[in-house]
């Protein structure tokens, strides 16, 4: 058997990157953030065993930026695809060529997820075709497959609060079993972001480091 983990990311550059929460933080600030949580998400993914593991990047031409951040314990693949659907589906469809292989995406939006809940992912497709971890939002921040069956992912309306109900809703047309982890959040707006800040002060020290000391230099650890 095969676990693949894969870390679907936007290279973090001004302007480009989390610009939901511009313009209450400028392009910079905004960027180095979105780099504070890839760093603690790969760091997360880096303690899951028995996996190989992938950062999924775009846009192109900014491979060398990435590898500099992932480090040695990462391939590096540039995403597949005109949209999200299309490059998750690639994602998939490119690893799940035997009955072993086991799958597992999540993006770079959830700094405090744990290693304990990609486990819990991986021990689910033992038994289940798909698992999903769903957002509060009507998103999700993990999906996980152990087969792959073409329109799975088509026509879900993503960036709604309905991506999760459409998936959902896909699956069970096409037969899927599937697990359902427990709920979590991405950071993808102020809001979310003033919700990561309390969690944080509720949390270890040695959670997130990247993201703490980010949020510490720019002044929002109040």
């Amino acid at each position: 058997m095969t676990r693949h983990l894969v870390v679907f990311a936007k290279t973090p550059e001004p302007g480009r990157a989390k610009t939901r929460l511009m313009p209450r933080l400028s392009p910079e600030a905004a960027a180095a953030l979105a780099r504070a949580f890839l760093l603690d998400v790969l760091v997360v993914g880096e303690g899951v065993p028995d996996c190989d593991r992938t950062l999924a990047y775009t846009p192109r031409g900014t491979r060398d930026e990435m590898a500099a951040l992932a480090g040695p314990r990462w391939q590096l693949r540039l995403q597949q695809g005109r949209d999200l659907g299309e490059r998750l589906a690639h994602a998939f469809a490119s690893r799940l060529r035997t009955r072993g292989d086991r799958v597992v995406i999540i993006g770079s939006d959830s700094p405090l997820l744990s290693p304990e809940r990609l486990e819990e992912a991986f021990a689910a497709l033992e038994r289940s075709d798909l698992v999903i971890g769903p957002c509060d939002d009507g998103g999700y921040y993990l999906i996980g497959l152990r087969r792959w069956v073409p329109g799975l992912l088509a026509g879900i309306r993503w960036s709604t609060d309905l991506a999760f109900a459409d998936t959902v809703t896909n699956a069970n047309w096409l037969g899927f079993s599937r697990a359902v982890l427990e709920s979590h959040y991405d950071v993808d707006d102020f809001r979310g972001l003033q919700r990561l800040i309390d969690d944080l002060r509720s949390s270890p020290a040695d959670r997130a480091p990247q993201t703490r000391a980010e949020l510490i230099r720019q002044g929002r650890w109040v």
